[in-house]
């Protein structure tokens, strides 16, 4: 992750499904010199929109680390041209919306979307999600084929 962020040139966005790895994430930045901010869904609709015009308009945050479902509809982050997701999401939808918010009118760069994985059935899961499989069956299978179930 920190050498993905070192190596673009612009922001970047991290999705991170689960609302207790956001801040551990946030935290991870901040101690390696990363400004960044949180979006999630306790963050109020007032607070995520004073985010999203500071991550828009001014040179700090670097980084937003964004809970999916919290900003996967109707947000533009076009400073961002990198999508980092922290592990697979469940929704073939939600995946392609997350990365959306920066391939939008007013993109000017090269889009990167980086997938951190630490086992084989995550590589799977993002096959999946690359290959639009919006069948929940199909996880489950994926997790009792990975379980020998």
């Amino acid at each position: 992750m920190l050498e993905t962020i070192q190596e673009t040139e612009h922001k970047v966005i991290i999705f991170v499904p689960y609302r207790h790895t956001i801040q551990f994430v946030s935290e991870y930045l901040s101690a390696n010199g990363i400004t960044n901010e949180l979006i999630h869904g306790d963050i109020s609709a007032t607070d995520r929109a004073s985010i999203i015009s500071r991550f828009q308009t001014q040179e700090e945050p670097r980084v937003l680390v964004i809970q999916p479902q919290a900003a996967s509809h109707g947000v533009t982050l076009t400073k961002a041209n990198t999508v980092v997701f922290w592990s697979p999401i469940m929704s073939v939808e939600v995946y392609l919306q997350s990365i959306a918010r920066i391939d939008r009118v007013g993109q000017e760069n090269k889009m990167t979307v980086v997938h951190l994985q630490g086992s084989e059935i995550e590589r799977r899961m993002y096959a999946m999600l690359q290959g639009k499989v919006d069948s929940h069956t199909k996880l489950i299978d994926l997790y009792k084929e990975e379980l020998n179930i």
